[in-house]
């Protein structure tokens, strides 16, 4: 009956007959094996753990890159030369490494580089 209304042969004007009811009912088809189900991307996305950059590192990124002076488009520039993709799709092991390196140009640049053979916490100098 569905198939006949989506058809358009069901209607007021078109009404089967008994008989033809009964040879629609025995038309029905088979049961069809269960298919394989195949994951939706989205799916996926849940089931394999997203390895691209975190909120929280494109935070510090910008954040960081504020502080050594940098303007989005310059750091942005940046990372697509020493990384090949834009900021947004990191990995993130490459926004660590990038976190790291600019940190370590903030603490170069404001002279906080620790040196712990030369002074530990506690000790004057």
């Amino acid at each position: 009956m569905g198939r006949q209304a989506y058809e358009g042969s069901l209607d007021d004007d078109n009404l089967p007959t008994e008989h033809e009811a009964e040879t629609v009912v025995q038309q029905v088809a088979p049961p069809r094996p269960a298919l394989a189900v195949v994951p939706s991307p989205v799916a996926r996305q849940i089931q394999q753990p997203r390895n691209r950059i975190t909120s929280k590192q494109v935070s510090a990124i910008w954040a960081i890159g504020r502080k050594l002076g940098h303007d989005q488009s310059s750091l942005r520039q940046f990372v697509k030369t020493t990384f090949g993709v834009q900021a947004e799709y990191l990995s993130r092991e490459q926004a660590s490494q990038l976190i790291s390196t600019l940190s370590q140009q903030v603490a170069a640049a404001t002279g906080n580089g620790e040196d712990t053979d030369s002074h530990h916490p506690g000790q004057e100098g």
